[in-house]
């Protein structure tokens, strides 16, 4: 379906991106919930949303959303609105309520379903650097990875969480390395090679707050040596 036409099933006003009424959209979802959208938005979706904060761009950004519509005559700030037109993201802005708009454009055709199935093998490489910042966090995969994949929004969070783990253990005390993902219909394997030295005392590893992470990593909030003596 067109933005244009969801424009109009709304009865919308465009507040960002008019040039791009054109571009298609293929399924929608209405949510108040960042979290429940990177786990269940495909891409090339439209997100309807009563947010108007900044997080609602950067995650729209983050899974590739190519219009956002806010529902309940809800107004957002000029800064969210310049965020979307750096990104290229049509902004939309709808007098209906959440559930009327989700109503009306899933009447006029426009699906809620995503693939839901993985039919393909995917394989995956990331390269995992040895340092860790408050920007980056020093990680490389993306929960969008199995999402385009096909792969149900609940075993991607498990998968995004041991991910998440994993890499951060490597950078914190392994110097970093490498990791190969294996999306496959039956699977999910996750390979993770580090470049460390091993564990060089497993009786100093089991006590309560030893860790091997640097002054600055700690700092950070992680390395808070845990993970063995729980």
């Amino acid at each position: 379906m067109k933005i244009r036409q969801i424009a109009e099933i709304l009865d919308a006003t465009v507040l960002a991106g008019e040039a791009d009424l054109d571009h298609d959209a293929k399924t929608a979802c209405g949510s108040d919930m960042m979290s429940d959208v990177l786990a269940f938005v495909k891409d090339q979706s439209v997100l309807l949303t009563g947010l108007i904060n900044p997080q609602v761009m950067r995650t729209a950004d983050m899974m590739d959303i190519v219009c956002i519509v806010f529902v309940r005559g809800k107004q957002p700030d000029p800064a969210v609105i310049e965020m979307a037109e750096e990104r290229g993201i049509v902004v939309l802005a709808t007098k209906l309520p959440l559930f009327t708009a989700c109503g009306k454009l899933y009447a006029a055709g426009l699906s809620g379903e995503g693939s839901g199935s993985v039919n393909d093998t995917i394989k995956l490489h990331y390269d995992v650097p040895g340092t860790i910042s408050p920007a980056r966090g020093g990680l490389q995969c993306s929960e969008k990875d199995p999402a385009e994949a096909g792969v149900p929004g609940e075993i991607i969070r498990r998968v995004a969480i041991a991910m998440y783990e994993g890499e951060i253990n490597m950078v914190i005390h392994g110097g970093g390395g490498v990791a190969d993902v294996t999306i496959s219909p039956e699977a999910i394997t996750m390979v993770l090679a580090d470049q460390g030295p091993g564990i060089e005392n497993l009786e100093l590893a089991m006590r309560e707050g030893y860790s091997t992470a640097s002054d600055e990593v700690r700092s950070l909030g992680f390395g808070a040596g845990w993970g063995f003596p729980i």
